[in-house]
Formats: structure tokens, C-alpha cells, sequence
């Protein structure tokens, strides 16, 4: 039998990070929390406790490759983003961003996040994972809403938007925000998408009925597993595949793991009050950057492999020179 471990809390945004555990943000009387939980067991681990104003209206939160984590919220009169270290939960960095509606981490470390502008436009618009220094954006129409976004494994980002029409769209945008105009794909009330481990992406939809579905990363759009669920609240692929998947059930709220090729709903499950917002730990891991490495290659004539061609070379070359190991001889 399923064990309930039930949180008295009221739950304002989750995310996995790159330990495995899940890190959830909530208030429970008149103070916040950021709480660490096991994403197997969903046992609770670390916690730190938040000043009451703080975190009064989070929107959305994400996970950076690195482990750390991205949340969008609004204290006092001004919308923020702020990263939080994944393992000791410390403050980092943050930025006034008035409006904020979404964030995701991406593949290169960096984060997507999209708000509606002082002209009533809604823009998406990247932001250095570290420093949060804004970088390329891209306004949408009059009219036109952006509803959600999340980073893919290999670097690109897809947008869910609304158009103005009666269908909502996916598409698939790089890191400077162009895209080629034919990865996309149209559904009737789209409301949360994420990354998959794999590439994929999960997409929740529907009118009446709504589905919970997986379709191919690559700008085919091609249609997996789906379900038909309808009080899903939000979605995050995790590292191992699965897809974390936040809704309710009657009265109640829950948190529960979904198989990530079956969708079928066989993992932990939890049950917490007033669940809003999820995402995964799907995104690769960054290492950092190496000699001789995919952007950092072996030069030529670099014989000690260093990445320098110097006089060390010249030595590394001098100690060997004249040996001879081919089997027809030297001359």
C-alpha cells in the first residue's frame, strides 16, 4: 500500500534538482519555506525558512543544469528572479522583473523566462544563468500570449503561445530566439509543457477532455503516449525519464512520478496542499570547460596535450627525438 505523507502547507512552486530531490516552495502560517525532498521516497530533507513578505506570489520556477534554482515571484509591488543553490538553498542573485509569467532552465546554463511589458506585449527573453544580466529577447504581438516555456536537452527552447485564434501552439526556438517557422505544432488549449531526459517533450492539453502527452523534440512533433487526465496543475521531465506530474483529485492535491515512456501512474506519490507549480532535473549536467574538449581542442603541434604550443612542446619532442617503434624500421 502507498504511504501518505500528507504536508500541512500551502505549496506555491517545486522543481527537482540535480541531486534528486525535489525542492519545494511554500508558506504554511505567516512564514515561507524552501524545503529539499527525496525524489524517490519524497521524504523531506533540507529546509530554510523565508521572511513572511517574501515569496507572497510565486509564478513558476525552474531548474539550471547546475543544480541550482530559478523562481519567478512577486514581494511587495515588484516582480523578481532569483537563483537559490540547490543543495545549501542560500540566496543568490536577483533581478526585478516586473511581470514575469514563466521561467525554465536551459542546456547551456542560462534562463528563459517570459513577462508582459509595460505596452501589454508579451516577451520572452534570456537571462545568464549566473549574473541574471538580461540578454536577447523576442515581443510577441498585440494580442498574442505566451503561456509557457521550457528548455530542451540539446539547447533550444520551446514556447507555448496563444495567437489570438482558437488553437494554441508549440514551437521550437534556438538561444537567440529565431526559429525557422516550421517546428511548430497547433493543439486546442495548451497549458504546460516541459523537457524529457530523452529529448521529448511533455505537453498538457484540451477542452472538455485534456491529455497529458509526449511528442518528439526534434520539430516533428511526432505523437506518443498519452492519457487523459483533468486536473493536472503542472508538469517537469526528471533525470531518470520520468515525468513529475502536480494535480488534484477531488479536494486533494498531489505530487506524483510518471512513467516517462508509458505515462503510466506507478511511482511515489504525495499529497500536499494547494500544489501549484513543478519542474524536472532533466537538463544535462554542465561540466566545465576542459582542455581539449569539444570547444576547447588540442591545437596542432601541441605534443604534452596542454592546449599551448610552447617551448614545453619542443622538450616533450627533444626527449623522444630519433626513437623509433615502426616494425619496417626507420631511416
Amino acid at each position: 500500500m502507498k504511504k501518505l505523507l500528507v504536508l500541512l502547507l500551502i505549496l506555491f512552486g517545486i522543481s527537482t534538482v540535480a541531486n534528486a530531490d525535489i525542492i519545494a516552495s511554500f508558506v504554511t502560517g505567516t512564514t515561507g519555506y524552501q524545503q529539499l525532498y527525496d525524489s524517490t521516497t519524497l521524504a523531506s530533507g533540507a529546509w530554510k525558512s523565508l521572511a513572511p513578505s517574501d515569496m507572497n506570489g510565486v509564478h513558476d520556477v525552474g531548474q539550471l543544469p547546475n543544480g541550482d534554482v530559478v523562481i519567478a515571484y512577486r514581494t511587495g509591488s515588484s516582480d523578481y528572479l532569483q537563483i537559490f543553490d540547490g543543495t545549501t538553498l542560500a540566496d543568490g542573485v536577483s533581478t526585478v522583473l516586473d511581470g514575469v509569467k514563466s521561467v525554465s532552465g536551459l542546456a547551456d546554463g542560462n534562463v528563459a523566462a517570459t513577462y508582459t511589458n509595460l505596452d501589454g506585449n508579451d516577451v520572452v527573453q534570456i537571462f545568464d544563468g549566473t549574473t541574471l544580466a538580461a540578454g536577447v529577447s523576442l515581443e510577441w504581438d498585440a494580442g498574442d500570449t505566451l503561456k509557457d516555456v521550457t528548455g530542451l536537452t540539446d539547447g533550444n527552447i520551446v514556447l507555448a503561445y496563444n495567437a489570438g485564434g482558437s488553437k494554441d501552439y508549440v514551437e521550437i526556438y534556438d538561444t537567440n530566439l529565431t526559429t525557422s517557422g516550421s517546428a511548430w505544432m497547433d493543439q486546442v488549449g495548451i497549458e504546460r509543457v516541459t523537457g524529457m531526459a530523452n529529448g521529448d517533450v511533455a505537453v498538457y492539453y484540451g477542452a472538455g477532455t485534456n491529455y497529458l502527452q509526449i511528442f518528439s523534440g526534434d520539430g516533428a512533433w511526432t505523437g506518443g503516449a498519452w492519457i487523459a487526465h483533468q486536473q493536472i496543475k503542472d508538469i517537469g521531465g526528471t533525470s531518470v525519464g520520468d515525468i513529475a506530474v502536480a494535480y488534484t483529485s477531488g479536494s486533494t492535491y498531489y505530487l506524483q512520478i510518471f512513467n516517462g515512456e508509458t505515462l503510466a501512474s506507478d511511482g511515489a506519490w504525495v499529497a500536499i496542499s494547494t500544489i501549484r507549480d513543478i519542474d524536472g532535473d532533466y537538463l544535462p549536467e554542465l561540466l566545465p570547460p576542459a582542455c581539449g574538449d569539444e570547444n576547447h581542442p588540442y591545437p596542432a603541434g601541441d605534443a604534452n596535450k596542454d592546449c599551448e604550443v610552447n617551448f614545453d612542446d619542443f622538450v616533450y619532442i627533444a626527449r623522444s627525438w630519433q626513437e623509433c617503434t615502426h616494425p619496417d624500421g626507420c631511416d
